[in-house]
C-alpha cells in the first residue's frame, strides 16, 4: 500500500537525483568552458608571437614613400609590374610577356623573361635578379619582388587578398608593409585601376630569338604613359639636377643609369669620364628622397662628403658598379 509518507520519500530521492545531475553538468560545462578559453588564449599568443617575429625580422622598404613599385612573376610565366601610388589613389598594372628577350643584369647573359625568376633563384638571389633586369634593361625603377601570391595585393578578392598578406611566400616585402598596401587597395576605386599590357605596344616586336623559338625584342620608344607611371612625384616637382663621375671603365653603364634616373624624374646635367677604378657607387647631396631612391635600386653608399652646391647630388661609380648593373 502506497501511502503520502512513501510518496513525499520518491519525490524527495528524485528531486536530489536532479540537483546531482545538474552539478555533474555544470561542471563539464565549465571544465569545457575553461578548456577553449585556454585555446583561444594560447592561439592569440601564438598569433601575436608570431606578428612579432615578422615585424621584426625585417626592415619596411615602403616606409615614407607615396609610391611602391613591385615586381612579380605570375602563374602563366608572365611579369608583371605593380605600382601603388598612396598620394593619387592608384593601383596600375604592367604585364609584359615572359617570352620577352632581355639582357640580364649582373652579366649573366640573354634569357627569356620567364626564366629569369629561375636564373635569380640559381643564384641565390630570390626574386632580386628579376628586379634589377627590368631596372637596367627595360629601365622601370623597382627593387621590391615577389612570387605571384603577392599579384592579390591589387586585387578586391577579400580573401585571397588576407592570403597575400598572412601567407608566406618569397618576397622582400616585410609582414606591414603586406599589409599597408592591402589596406590602400581596399581603398582604391575601379575607376583608379590600370593594365597595360606591352605586348599591344609597337615597344615590343615579334621576332626569333636566340633560343630558336618565336618571342619579343624591344623595338622603338616605350609608350609615353609607361615611365610616367615610375615617376617619383617629390622629385620631378623639384627638377633636380644630378652630376655623375664615371669610373667605371664602361660608357653605355652611364648612359643606361641616366635614363633610369630621368625616369625617377631627375637629370643627369654633367657625366665626368674618368680613368677607370675599383668601387661600387657613392652619392652624396642634399636630396634625401633621390638618395633614398638610389640607395634602394643600386645599393649606393651615401657619404658624409660635402656636395657640390651647383648640383642637387652626386654619384660615383667604379668598375664593380658596371659588373651587377
Amino acid at each position: 500500500m502506497v501511502t503520502r509518507t512513501n510518496v513525499r520519500h520518491v519525490k524527495k530521492l528524485l528531486k536530489s537525483r536532479n540537483e546531482r545531475k545538474r552539478r555533474v553538468s555544470n561542471n563539464k560545462m565549465g571544465k569545457g568552458s575553461s578548456i577553449l578559453s585556454r585555446a583561444i588564449l594560447l592561439l592569440v599568443f601564438l598569433f601575436v608571437l608570431v606578428l612579432i617575429i615578422l615585424v621584426r625580422g625585417k626592415r619596411s622598404l615602403i616606409e615614407g614613400v607615396n609610391k611602391v613599385n613591385i615586381a612579380l612573376r605570375t602563374h602563366n610565366d608572365d611579369v608583371e609590374v605593380l605600382s601603388f601610388d598612396f598620394k593619387r589613389g592608384e593601383i596600375n598594372e604592367v604585364i609584359i610577356p615572359g617570352d620577352t628577350e632581355v639582357v640580364v643584369a649582373r652579366g649573366l647573359g640573354e634569357f627569356r623573361l620567364e626564366n629569369v625568376w629561375r636564373v635569380s633563384e640559381d643564384e641565390g638571389l630570390g626574386g632580386e635578379l628579376l628586379a634589377e633586369t627590368l631596372t637596367s634593361y627595360l629601365k622601370i625603377p623597382v627593387y621590391i619582388w615577389a612570387d605571384e601570391t603577392a599579384g592579390a595585393l591589387a586585387e578586391k578578392h577579400v580573401i585571397a587578398l588576407i592570403k597575400a598578406v598572412i601567407l608566406p611566400y618569397k618576397t622582400n616585402l616585410t609582414f606591414l608593409d603586406k599589409a599597408k598596401i592591402a589596406y590602400f587597395n581596399l581603398s582604391v576605386k575601379n575607376t583608379k585601376r590600370e593594365t597595360i599590357n606591352l605586348a599591344d605596344y609597337s615597344y615590343l616586336k615579334k621576332q626569333v630569338l636566340i633560343d630558336g623559338e618565336e618571342g619579343f625584342v624591344l623595338s622603338g620608344k616605350p609608350p609615353s604613359e609607361l615611365y610616367s607611371l615610375y615617376s617619383v612625384e617629390e622629385i620631378s616637382e623639384k627638377a633636380l639636377r644630378v652630376s655623375l663621375d664615371d669610373e667605371s671603365g664602361e660608357g653605355t653603364v652611364s648612359e643606361n643609369l641616366a635614363q633610369v634616373i630621368d625616369v625617377l624624374g631627375a637629370k643627369i646635367a654633367v657625366v665626368n669620364t674618368k680613368e677607370e677604378k675599383r668601387g661600387f657607387c657613392e652619392v652624396k647631396g642634399s636630396s634625401d628622397v633621390l638618395i633614398s631612391e638610389l640607395q634602394k635600386l643600386f645599393n649606393c653608399t651615401r657619404v658624409a662628403e660635402v656636395s657640390d652646391d651647383v648640383f642637387d647630388v652626386n654619384i660615383k661609380i667604379g668598375s664593380d658598379f658596371s659588373k651587377g648593373f
